[in-house]
């Protein structure tokens, strides 16, 4: 399984980038099935927050509708499992962001 991040969104829908091409080649995995993948309700409010800062909010929105149609079932990120992920990198030093 897969987490999909924002960026892979923001690439694939947004212009001419050396990311665009292999952004939209997952969503063309995930589509065709060879690629196992999901969301997490983080991303889709880094997606709005994204377009946002960037005043386009139209567009972010449209990109933020994708991404439900895509993973209408996104994982929703608990309590817990952020007190998981922060003991982790309390553990592990040498765990990059």
């Amino acid at each position: 399984m897969r987490l999909i991040d924002a960026n892979v969104f923001i690439y694939a829908a947004g212009g001419p980038h050396r990311y665009r091409t292999p952004s939209q080649r997952v969503f063309a995995s995930v589509r065709d099935g060879s690629v196992e993948a999901n969301t997490d309700t983080e991303v889709l409010q880094e997606i709005l927050h994204y377009y946002r800062t960037r005043r386009d909010v139209g567009f972010g929105r449209r990109v933020f509708q994708q991404a439900v149609d895509a993973f209408p079932r996104p994982f929703e990120i608990t309590v817990p499992m952020l007190k998981t992920a922060a003991d982790t990198l309390a553990t592990h030093p040498e765990f990059r962001a």
